[in-house]
């Protein structure tokens, strides 16, 4: 038998840490270890003291967990702006509406420059009102101290704009920190509508020190190692259609590569006259001078080689070597020399492609096809089209495959237009029942007339798989080369029905279950010299908005910017357009005819 009257009861530490310890026994350690009944009995009656004590207990530890998250804000909010002077003055429509239109395009800026979470712009108006403080007024600190507690905002952001004589503006901003009640100090920046977004953009960021900023939002190429395009161009007469095609396949290229790949042209005009466009990474310049040629006279296979041979004897190499050979001149028995510039190419390191042109003869076609496989030469795959309708008879699309057919009962333009049709809807056309002569897309269908007894009642516009074609050459096989998959959306503006490309796939995702609707969308846009078209848009960033969260001041339309000199259309600056998303062009169940 254990216990007695002084003797010392036993507890373990699971006991202690469990609260099983009788309050009487941590008084006096003497006590029996078997109580009488009575003592037994009265033990609930302390339960309800132990009971208070965990509460208090489980009370405190709420407020400790939860008093981090009651403690810490929303984010930033951005008030509207105060405006002093006539806007009017730097290019605005009116002074209607201009501060908060300031204040929804501070709030767009931020949210791409910086990387920080932004209270809404109509909670911000909302916690204004009820702070009862208007853009007018100076933001002390007891005003600050209601519209923090108000919106339980992190930071304030107060801006200004004056708006001076000559257009000039003078941007300024402050920053409050709700939890210290502090403000960074006043930053100011000038400028005039011109770089008017991309001054904001700069003031925005200083005055947001303590914020990581975000990747640049202007995606001109992804990272990785640099290419040198080398392009030999020919300028003849016969080249008319494809020179569009081919500046606008380059234009579009550029935005597809590393940051700092350049472009050098080498052109063959008339006469065999060469013009040698140095390597440079400003690709708007280079094109611009190719551009400024016109196409006539007949170009020689000699002048080909000669500019071959200038490509080869290059030293200012710095990336990887890329070269593009467009050209139709005649070949025939003469091939030799041709073919040893283009092997020594090969040999330094080259990428060569010789690409299959619209208005080629068509042994001239076959021979550049023959001469790729023979020295190991990728082949670039070039497909052009053109409906054709016959009388008494469905009409058909005819495709040019270098020098091979094909018919389809399918409307292909789209899927021409990428460079890629499904397999399963082609039949091929018997070339050996035409003579060679015939073996074009003019010909052709006139020929398949005579064939058939009937007569050829219209043809369609040509359309060329060039572009997407150039765009998948100049990108294979480089490291960090980027956005080769944009897909184009056919979209509609202000009456007016273009092209756009988008390469980030949520973007596209929402574009799908918006098509026949009408949305406001963001495209940073860039000059398209020799594309026949003024302008196009990078691929990304594609931003799309609802109408009650599109900043304002930065919605324009299509035929308002191709109106723009270029040297105001700034790269890096967003414009938002209200389109009607008509189709998109992506071709998810097509495969290349090769296949």
């Amino acid at each position: 038998m254990t216990g007695g009257p002084n003797q010392e009861q036993a507890f373990n530490v699971k006991d202690i840490m469990q609260d099983r310890i009788p309050t009487e026994s941590r008084r006096a350690q003497t006590k029996p270890a078997i109580e009488p009944r009575s003592a037994t009995l009265a033990r609930p009656a302390r339960r309800p003291r132990r009971m208070f004590v965990r509460g208090i207990f489980v009370c405190w530890s709420a407020l400790v967990l939860t008093f981090p998250l009651a403690a810490q804000g929303s984010g930033m909010l951005v008030l509207p702006f105060q405006v002093e002077g006539d806007p009017t003055r730097a290019g605005f429509a009116s002074r209607t509406g201009i501060s908060d239109r300031l204040q929804e395009a501070s709030h767009f800026l931020l949210h791409t420059a910086r990387d920080g979470s932004l209270i809404g712009t109509d909670e911000a108006r909302a916690a204004a009102r009820r702070s009862d403080w208007s853009a007018g007024q100076t933001l002390d600190v007891n005003r600050a101290g209601r519209l923090c507690s108000e919106a339980r905002a992190d930071y304030l952001l107060a801006g200004s704009a004056r708006f001076l004589a000559g257009g000039r503006i003078l941007l300024s901003a402050t920053t409050h920190i709700c939890r210290t009640g502090r403000s960074v100090s006043g930053v100011r920046e000038s400028t005039n509508s011109r770089d008017f977004q991309k001054t904001l953009r700069r003031l925005l960021v200083r005055a947001t020190p303590f914020w990581q900023p975000r990747p640049s939002p202007t995606v001109t190429g992804a990272s990785g190692g640099l290419v040198d395009l080398a392009v030999v161009l020919d300028h003849s007469g016969s080249m008319v259609e494809d020179l569009p095609l081919i500046l606008r396949a380059l234009t579009a290229v550029e935005q597809k590569l590393p940051r700092g790949s350049r472009l050098g042209i080498v052109t063959v005009g008339g006469g065999d006259r060469l013009d040698v466009i140095p390597f440079s990474d400003q690709w708007g310049s280079v094109l611009a001078a190719a551009q400024g040629k016109a196409a006539g006279g007949e170009v020689t296979l000699n002048g080909v080689e000669r500019a071959l041979g200038i490509v080869h004897s290059y030293r200012e190499w710095k990336g990887a070597r890329k070269i593009l050979v467009f050209s139709d001149a005649r070949i025939g028995s003469r091939r030799s020399g041709l073919e040893g510039y283009l092997r020594r190419l090969k040999s330094a390191g080259g990428d060569v492609r010789l690409f299959c042109l619209l208005n080629q003869q068509y042994e001239d076609r076959s021979e550049w096809r023959r001469m790729a496989r023979a020295l190991g030469l990728a082949d670039p795959a070039v497909v052009y089209g053109r409906e054709a309708g016959f009388v008494d008879q469905p009409s058909q699309f005819i495709l040019m495959d270098g020098p091979r057919f094909f018919l389809s009962r399918r409307d292909l333009r789209g899927t021409i237009l990428r460079g890629q049709v499904p397999a399963d809807v082609l039949r091929p056309v018997e070339t050996i029942h035409y003579e060679q002569g015939e073996l074009n897309l003019t010909d052709l269908p006139k020929a398949m007339a005579r064939k058939q007894g009937t007569r050829l009642a219209f043809l369609g516009p040509v359309v060329s798989g060039l572009e997407a074609s150039v765009a998948a050459a100049a990108t294979a096989g480089t490291p960090g080369a980027g956005d080769a998959s944009a897909t184009r959306v056919l979209v509609k503006n202000a009456g007016l029905s273009f092209w756009i490309q988008v390469a980030d796939r949520n973007i596209l995702a929402q574009m799908r279950r918006r098509v026949g609707q009408t949305v406001y969308v963001g495209l940073h846009v860039t000059p398209a010299p020799g594309s026949g078209e003024r302008l196009v848009n990078l691929s990304k960033p594609v931003y799309i908005r609802s109408q009650g969260e599109v900043p304002r001041l930065f919605i324009s339309t299509w035929a308002q910017l191709a109106k723009r000199r270029e040297r105001d259309l700034v790269r890096d600056d967003v414009h938002f357009l209200l389109l009607q998303i008509l189709e998109i062009d992506d071709g998810r169940s097509s495969q290349d005819i090769r296949r």
